[in-house]
């Protein structure tokens, strides 16, 4: 499948003022899946990962420069979705606590002007966060500062409308972390205290604080997705908590864990044309 993959209708823009600030954008091709009659095709933003310090819209380190571009053949293909795959701000360039969600902020408002300036329908956008991208994304839909455009999102006030959140592999929380990762989470979110009180659990809590049981439509569904062979405490058992104390604020949630994967196999996967190993990307692609 690399020749199809390679062949992908991809482009790439900037979405911001730094090098970094690259995103492709795969677009479906006359093959692909058409949306149902009036209806637009939804954009799907993918932030992946790489533990705040690597992460790159194409890997290098993988032959042939097929990661991310699988991604993007597979959701642009197999169900006709505008599939944006981002980079954004890694330690080695200055990132510090918030500007993984500001980059994603930043892409939105990208989206919102390539998508949804001209268009009478308003147009779902998803977006997916992969490991560090799913504490990005995490940190953008929780955090107090973007909060205004969430909830423009949220509410389609615009022509475009948020549909729904994917977090794949994300940690909620860091209690488990240790050596040199607590190096990493010191560069990026400072002291102890800013690192347990910006931890998607925490944000989360606060974010829906005045919400609970009454006001949670206002937020998104969501899709937690961990892998069998993720680590137990600091990916699934974190997942866990945190879509059940989602669920008790009254949020919308679907978990699943995935059968023989584990942390980095899930993106890898797509493309492949191997039944077993997509199975997760369809999944992701009916629910949205």
């Amino acid at each position: 499948n690399e020749a199809k993959i390679q062949s992908a209708n991809c482009e790439t823009f900037s979405y911001g003022s730094h090098e970094r600030h690259k995103l492709d954008l795969y677009r479906p091709s006359l093959s692909a899946p058409k949306p149902a009659r009036g209806k637009l095709r939804p954009v799907l933003i993918f932030v992946c990962g790489g533990g705040f310090v690597h992460g790159d819209r194409i890997l290098s380190e993988v032959p042939g420069g097929i990661v991310y571009k699988n991604f993007g053949y597979f959701f642009a293909e197999k169900f006709g979705f505008e599939t944006v795959v981002m980079e954004y701000l890694l330690l080695k360039h200055g990132a510090k606590l918030p500007s993984g969600a500001e980059d994603i902020d930043s892409v939105l408002e990208w989206v919102q002007s390539r998508f949804g300036e001209n268009e009478k329908n308003r147009r779902k956008i998803f977006l997916m966060g992969n490991s560090a991208g799913g504490v990005h994304l995490a940190t953008w839909l929780f955090g107090e500062r973007f909060r205004q455009r969430r909830e423009r999102l949220s509410e389609g006030m615009g022509r475009i409308r948020l549909g729904g959140i994917v977090l794949l592999g994300a940690p909620f929380n860091w209690n488990a972390s240790s050596g040199e990762l607590l190096t990493v989470l010191a560069s990026y979110y400072g002291s102890k205290k800013d690192i347990k009180v910006n931890e998607p659990m925490e944000l989360m809590k606060r974010a829906t604080e005045g919400d609970i049981g009454r006001d949670m439509q206002k937020w998104p569904r969501l899709m937690v997705l961990v892998s069998e062979l993720d680590p137990e405490d600091m990916m699934i058992q974190s997942a866990k908590d945190f879509v059940e104390e989602w669920k008790y604020r009254g949020g919308k949630a679907d978990f699943e864990i995935l059968k023989g994967h584990n942390h980095i196999s899930p993106p890898l996967a797509l493309g492949t044309g191997l039944e077993r190993e997509e199975l997760w990307g369809f999944e992701v692609g009916r629910w949205i």
